[in-house]
């Protein structure tokens, strides 16, 4: 796992779950990946039009997935398929990204036991974490208004609007990622790459993606259309435009609207 100085060390990132979490960055993670999916060779030249201008040491790309549980009905999926599984279908947009985040939803442990009663009792396999290296209003504004350049919302399980606000982007909740779901809706979910400047957002990228044998899978045809086309009516109801082009959706930031 590479550690990258990046030039915009006064950005903070906020996630936003049971606990909210800000992170002045100075150093970024680049993420490894699997498998090069199709879409996402293009990460390097997407942004090619809007950043023309801008120097590349005063920008960051920023992926994010969601809720990441690597117990229940994952682990015998990693048991079979091994670490690279999970994310080698989305693992182009991670490993070019500058930062790579997603919400590890389970703890990673070989001992202990469930606690009586508890209907929900997540834990995955101590080699799990390895996968990793390869692959409201709640809260949310005010974390903004106290210096926060973007917030990543997790844990409802299933997706929830974006909203624009301050040029900063605020992304509710990207509902599950590598996971078990228990139902159509919390299996569709969304990888979103951010590209962020000195005043906020640039463009933010929405990749529909739908989990498929525990893991994300990048959706096309009807179906990518679909689903962008429900979470702008999720994104509109926050006064926030999507633009839909192709099988990807845009969050046009004040820099990329000039």
């Amino acid at each position: 796992m590479k550690i990258k100085r990046c030039a915009c060390k006064k950005l903070k990132v906020v996630s936003v779950g049971l606990l909210l979490l800000a992170v002045a960055v100075s150093t970024v993670v680049s993420g490894c990946g699997g498998g090069q999916s199709k879409p996402e060779a293009e990460l390097g030249s997407i942004f090619k039009k809007i950043s023309a201008g801008l120097s590349n040491s005063s920008m960051i790309t920023i992926a994010a997935g969601g809720d990441v549980n690597f117990g229940d009905g994952v682990t015998p999926t990693l048991t079979s398929q091994g670490l690279d599984y999970p994310f080698e279908n989305v693992g182009g947009i991670f490993k070019n990204a500058d930062l790579s985040f997603v919400n590890l939803e389970c703890c990673i442990s070989s001992g202990g036991a469930p606690v009586g009663g508890k209907e929900f009792c997540f834990r995955g396999p101590a080699d799990s974490a390895a996968a990793l290296s390869v692959g409201g209003i709640k809260l949310a504004r005010l974390a903004i208004d106290s210096g926060a350049d973007l917030v990543i919302g997790h844990h409802p399980h299933v997706v929830q609007g974006f909203e624009l606000y301050k040029n900063r982007l605020i992304a509710y909740s990207l509902g599950n990622y590598v996971f078990s779901p228990p139902r159509e809706i919390s299996s569709k979910t969304l990888t979103v790459v951010a590209l962020l400047g000195p005043n906020g957002l640039i463009q933010a990228k929405l990749v529909p993606t739908v989990i498929s044998g525990c893991r994300p899978a990048i959706m096309s045809g009807g179906s990518a259309a679909g689903w962008l086309g429900t979470v702008a009516g999720y994104c509109s109801g926050l006064d926030t435009n999507v633009n839909i082009v192709g099988e990807r959706g845009f969050i046009n930031g004040a820099t990329a609207s000039k």
